[in-house]
């Protein structure tokens, strides 16, 4: 999704030389983190403290941006994950008549006005809608913001000068979906709930589709608050479904161990990243 200079299926990663160190570069609500690939797992490298940063002050943004990368190595290879705060998500209702895609990106952008006004007017939009589904996520992002995040990259430079190299870039939840697919997931897993640093999102789903979404939904950092919240945000989204639930709880960063108790048989929890060789900038 927004793939620099090539095409892709949307949500899968390009895998860069092998000689080349991966990096992951995650723009969240409060923290701008560095972490470093590790075979599965990601080691955090630095972070910046952003929750003083608007959603639309971009060259902010860009300034943070510009110095987490310099603590990378020269020809590095980095992907960018954007969350939800600057790259916002909605569940689109599109249907059984196939769509084109100009009425996929229309419907969307109606949406996103719908609940940003204004602030939605000439947003890129994509979305992983496939013709003759009932349901399509779809991501938007402001065009300055990509243009900042090209410039605090040094993107547009000639390539010989660049000192990083983009290998893709996403939003945060679709990255984490793509993570837990077919590894974690098992069946009867019904509800996904990925932690971003202020908001859950939470989606239902069904034959790897989403059916329903709650894209702001309550900080949640343990089995049993997710567990809990389950019923309540079920019914948010119109669902009336009878428990228990079955979800997957993934989050980027650790948290305590003894928060993450195993009593919940209906909920299991996936953490991605370690904090062993944090580096505050």
């Amino acid at each position: 999704m927004w793939r620099p200079e090539q095409g892709g299926k949307p949500w899968r990663d390009w895998l860069p030389p092998a000689r080349t160190s991966r990096y992951v570069l995650r723009l969240g609500q409060a923290q701008f983190q560095l972490w470093q690939v590790a075979g599965r797992r990601l080691i955090l490298q630095a972070s910046r403290s952003v929750e003083h940063i608007g959603y639309n002050q971009f060259q902010a943004i860009a300034n943070e941006v510009i110095t987490l990368a310099q603590a990378l190595p020269a020809g590095s290879g980095v992907q960018l994950l954007i969350d939800s705060k600057w790259m916002p998500l909605s569940l689109l209702t599109t249907g059984r008549a196939p769509l084109s895609n100009a009425q996929v990106q229309a419907l969307a952008l109606h949406r996103f006005g719908q609940t940003y006004g204004e602030n939605a007017r000439g947003w890129q939009v994509q979305t992983n809608y496939v013709k003759g589904d009932a349901h399509a996520l779809a991501f938007a992002c402001s065009a300055q913001l990509l243009s900042s995040l090209r410039q605090a990259l040094g993107l547009d430079m000639p390539s010989p000068s660049r000192r990083t190299r983009l290998t893709g870039m996403q939003p945060t939840f679709g990255w984490a979906w793509d993570q837990v697919q077919g590894r974690e997931a098992r069946s009867g897993d019904d509800w996904l709930m990925f932690a971003e640093q202020d908001r859950s999102i939470m989606a239902r789903i069904a034959k790897g589709r989403v059916l329903a979404l709650q894209p702001a939904g309550p900080i949640l950092r343990t089995p049993a608050q997710l567990a809990s919240a389950l019923p309540s945000q079920a019914r948010r989204c119109g669902l009336i479904e009878e428990g228990p639930y079955q979800a997957l709880g993934v989050s980027l960063e650790p948290y305590p161990n003894r928060l993450l108790d195993t009593t919940v048989a209906e909920v299991r929890w996936h953490v991605i990243g370690t904090n062993e060789s944090e580096t505050p900038l």
